[in-house]
């Protein structure tokens, strides 16, 4: 047979309020329940909330280490497009960001050698043309004696 418990409705809960009088109540069970439902709620509530909190202050940082070389790599890019070559990016890292960095940095360094290579010919080109009007200022001389000559 199936043994029925007896589970009672209610709790007694005894108060001594002073040496003359003693109070004794009833608080039903329901009533029990309830407001441990209650404190337990709020006790879910509150971890939920701290979790909330938690996640987004790591989703804000991983979020900033994220954007921060892209950010960096964005301000390199307007100085270098305003005409200031000499610029590295200091990123070191293994991932996509990474490798964007040092093929950056392999393009400034070409960019650079390419400026370096066009400043020696265009001085070079400056040195030859100074010649070539030294030798036309000669030529030019010495077809004014001739002329003079005839």
């Amino acid at each position: 047979m199936h043994k029925q418990q007896n589970i009672p409705r209610y709790l007694t809960l005894k108060f001594q309020l002073t040496l003359w009088f003693l109070l004794i109540s009833l608080i039903p069970l329901s009533v029990i329940i309830f407001f441990q439902y209650q404190q337990i709620n709020n006790v879910i509530i509150t971890i939920i909330l701290f979790t909330l909190i938690i996640v987004t202050m790591l989703a804000s940082l991983i979020a900033q280490r994220i954007t921060s070389p892209i950010i960096n790599l964005t301000e390199i890019s307007l100085k270098v497009a305003s005409g200031d070559i000499h610029q590295q990016i200091d990123f070191h890292s293994n991932n996509e960001i990474g490798q964007l960095s040092k093929v950056f940095n392999l393009m400034l360094n070409a960019i650079q050698t390419h400026e370096d290579e066009l400043n020696i010919h265009s001085r070079q080109t400056e040195r030859s043309l100074s010649k070539l009007n030294e030798q036309k200022l000669i030529l030019d001389q010495h077809a004014i004696v001739s002329i003079t000559d005839i």
